[in-house]
């Protein structure tokens, strides 16, 4: 039997790219998949947009907040609790996929028993790094774009993992989720494809004020319960960098 992939979609006043990011999915050649889509209050059209879609594709479904809440989290959390399928994957309303994302990915995972499997952004910027992920590398800093990521849904469930809501990890809840995933023995591998464009937006949460962003990814290494001394050994001496590293910015 071919597993199923819930896509779960967060979007706040998204209308620019939600036909882009949706139609991405759409036309994926791996076709068994879901979509869920969780709106933050959007005050524009994206929410009709959506509803344009669901007349014609019934497995996407379509969930609104009550009141924004003010960060990805949450929607995410509800995403995890609605899927219905054997994995899920993120796909920020921004971004989107090229045609063979998923298909590529669930082989990989399929042959590999991988829990989570990522891939390389056609616009990356920053150091990729393909191949299985370590905790240490995870540690010294994150490894995956959220948007280009698929997890076993079943192992999240049993382990119960969900996204941090704290408001104080806004910007750094996908780098915390990963790091609890791979103390909890999630294996996880970066395919070095080119099968994601992400979008980025210098106002958005992840890529705004260096200081901030910096003392949220300490915040988060911090509050982590490392079981080995070896893993917290190297968690606190990446703490002192990331501290220098502050420091050095602001002298």
């Amino acid at each position: 039997m071919t597993a199923k992939v819930s896509v779960i979609i967060t979007t706040y006043n998204s209308q620019l790219y939600i036909k882009r990011s949706l139609e991405s999915v759409i036309n994926q050649t791996f076709n068994y998949f879901e979509i869920i889509i969780i709106d933050d209050c959007s005050n524009d059209n994206t929410c009709e947009i959506i509803k344009n879609y669901q007349k014609s594709i019934p497995n996407i479904k379509l969930f609104s907040n009550a009141f924004n809440m003010g960060g990805p989290a949450f929607g995410r959390n509800i995403g995890i609790k609605k899927s219905k399928g054997n994995f899920i994957a993120f796909l920020d309303a921004d971004d989107f996929w090229l045609p063979k994302k998923l298909e590529f990915q669930m082989s990989v995972i399929k042959n590999n028993n991988y829990h989570i499997c990522g891939c390389k952004p056609i616009n990356n910027k920053l150091k990729f790094n393909h191949g299985i992920i370590s905790l240490f590398k995870l540690i010294s800093r994150n490894r995956f774009y959220l948007s280009s990521t698929v997890f076993d849904l079943n192992k999240i469930k049993n382990l119960n993992l969900l996204f941090n809501e704290s408001k104080l990890y806004n910007g750094v809840e996908d780098y915390d989720f990963l790091l609890r995933c791979s103390l909890n023995n999630f294996t996880m591998f970066n395919l070095n494809l080119q099968l994601i464009s992400y979008t980025e937006d210098e106002n958005s949460l992840s890529h705004s004020d260096f200081t901030l962003n910096e003392n949220r990814r300490l915040q988060v290494l911090s509050n982590l319960k490392f079981s080995k001394l070896r893993y917290h050994l190297f968690s606190s001496l990446i703490i002192i960098i990331y501290k220098l590293k502050i420091f050095l910015n602001e002298f």
